[in-house]
């Protein structure tokens, strides 16, 4: 995924809001299934791997509303997450782990709850936002032989939240986002002019 949460603080700007939390707390006031927005401006990266995609948006009409926009950017990460889990589930043939998510937007329970309402698995919110440096600093200190082995470190205490999948239409929010997908990715015809 080349953009991502990227996306926000760009719509929020385009929205006029201070900042994201107000652009995600706009979002949340919408339920999912407006319009479809592909992050994609700088291309896409995993799963699509095209440099040629281009950023839109996609099913917009004269109802849809700025909490609808706002929404469609927020599901958009979500969409990206879901596909590149699928292609792992694909690829690997087994089933999904725990996923643990750490990093700025992972820390915004309405953005996890989008991944896991759509993933359909719960997803494990750490309260520390660097925990891939956590994990590194557990490693070393197993290396170092602060701890036996793995088992004692999974021992120590965590401060985690689970998030776990509500029902929502996942199928119709996919097709949304899979149609804009495929127009983010077509390349038009050339016009000639004679």
């Amino acid at each position: 995924m080349l953009v991502s949460a990227a996306s926000l603080p760009w719509m929020a700007g385009i929205l006029g809001l201070p900042d994201v939390a107000a652009l995600v707390d706009l979002a949340a006031t919408a339920e999912p299934g407006g319009p479809g927005f592909v992050p994609a401006f700088v291309g896409l990266g995993a799963p699509y791997w095209n440099s040629d995609a281009r950023a839109l948006f996609a099913q917009i009409n004269f109802s849809t509303t700025r909490a609808q926009m706002a929404r469609s950017v927020t599901d958009s990460i979500a969409c990206q997450v879901h596909d590149v889990i699928a292609a792992m589930r694909a690829q690997s043939g087994g089933k999904l782990g725990a996923l643990y998510v750490d990093g700025g937007p992972s820390q915004n329970r309405f953005l996890m709850q989008c991944v896991s309402n759509l993933i359909e698995h719960a997803v494990i919110q750490c309260e520390a936002p660097e925990a891939s440096a956590l994990g590194a600093a557990y490693l070393a200190g197993l290396s170092l032989g602060l701890w036996k082995d793995l088992d004692a470190i999974e021992t120590l205490p965590r401060n985690t939240e689970v998030i776990r999948p509500e029902e929502i239409d996942r199928i119709g929010l996919l097709n949304t986002w899979n149609d804009a997908l495929a127009r983010s990715t077509s390349r038009p015809t050339a016009v000639k002019c004679e």
